[in-house]
């Protein structure tokens, strides 16, 4: 039971202070920093969104000037 709980629940029992906690993966701080830092995430994610439609356009820009 002690394995099932810490490897498939991610939760951890604190013997000390007789509590469980549990642990937190990178998804979730990503998640916590998302929230607590909205204009830089929005930043960031207007940054990827950019670079990824200036190398589409770029690549169909090239694609076109092969064909003339």
């Amino acid at each position: 039971m002690q394995n099932t709980n810490e490897n498939i629940l991610k939760v951890d029992y604190n013997t000390k202070i007789n509590h469980k906690k549990t642990r937190k993966n990178w998804t979730s701080k990503l998640g916590y920093k998302m929230r607590n830092h909205k204009i830089i995430s929005t930043t960031v994610i207007a940054l990827i969104i950019f670079s990824t439609l200036n190398l589409i356009m770029v690549y169909n820009f090239m694609k076109i000037l092969q064909t003339i």
